[in-house]
């Protein structure tokens, strides 16, 4: 089975019911962090979801966690630096770096990722 990261954007997108990510809700394993996943649970909140609700979503997705090293932390703050002008979140940084090291594809729908290296990019 193909393994894919997933960013925080599309795990809202999978949420939501987006019908561009369809295919990407089978025969993929996930993978994310648990910095997505605390974007995600406070995003719920932020939009109106009840904690429940939103803690519901935390632990589905918690299941798909990666460990994440010094090294990837360190690159990321690298990646962020570079990219400083894109204003992107740690949370995507370390996300990206970590899909890149362990070979597979970002998905997002974060503009400020569309043109880059190892990324599947969905409006």
């Amino acid at each position: 089975m193909a393994q894919i990261f997933l960013d925080t954007y599309a795990i809202f997108e999978l949420i939501k019911g987006n019908l561009r990510y369809k295919e990407y809700q089978k025969e993929f394993r996930y993978l994310t962090t648990v910095f997505n996943l605390t974007e995600l649970y406070y995003n719920l909140r932020r939009i109106g979801q009840t904690k429940d609700r939103s803690k519901d979503y935390f632990f589905k997705f918690s299941e798909f966690r990666i460990t994440i090293t010094p090294e990837i932390l360190i690159d990321a703050g690298e990646f962020k630096l570079q990219h400083k002008k894109k204003k992107l979140s740690y949370a995507d940084c370390i996300g990206y770096i970590a899909a890149k090291r362990m070979g597979v594809a970002f998905l997002t729908g974060d503009e400020a990722f569309e043109k880059m290296d190892n990324v599947i990019f969905v409006k």
